[in-house]
């Protein structure tokens, strides 16, 4: 994502299907893929004009940064949060935020905060770990 950022790229839509690891001579490489809904950082539009044509909100909502929820331009830091939510699922086993639609998921990407991982996972973790919350 350094990369992307630093071409002016943000990519909007970080799920788990879009970070890939890939073994190349033994080692080790994630990569990012679908940059279907990336856009340049700036030149984005507002929240009206960045729905389908359905009205349906682009973009995968378990994952979606509180800028993205609350209709503001994109940028790198909704690409810092998607993948915290993912950290997040990956250690836990659920994603930070659960509801019963969308609408009600995006509130709470806006003003909750998400539980402890030691409280998600019922068990103590390493302080290290538990201040990526």
């Amino acid at each position: 994502m350094e990369a992307a950022h630093a071409a002016g790229i943000v990519h909007r839509d970080l799920t788990p299907a879009n970070i890939m690891l890939e073994e190349v001579h033994a080692a080790d490489f994630v990569k990012v893929i679908d940059f279907g809904l990336s856009a340049l950082i700036g030149e984005q539009k507002n929240t009206a004009q960045q729905l389908t044509s359905t009205g349906a909100i682009v973009g995968s909502v378990h994952y979606m940064s509180p800028e993205q929820c609350k209709g503001g331009r994109a940028d790198q830091r909704c690409d810092i949060y998607s993948p915290g939510c993912v950290l997040y699922q990956m250690i836990t086993g659920v994603v930070p935020f659960q509801a019963d639609n969308p609408v009600a998921l995006i509130q709470k990407h806006c003003i909750e905060s998400a539980a402890p991982i030691s409280s998600a996972i019922g068990e103590p973790i390493p302080p290290e770990l538990e201040q990526l919350n």
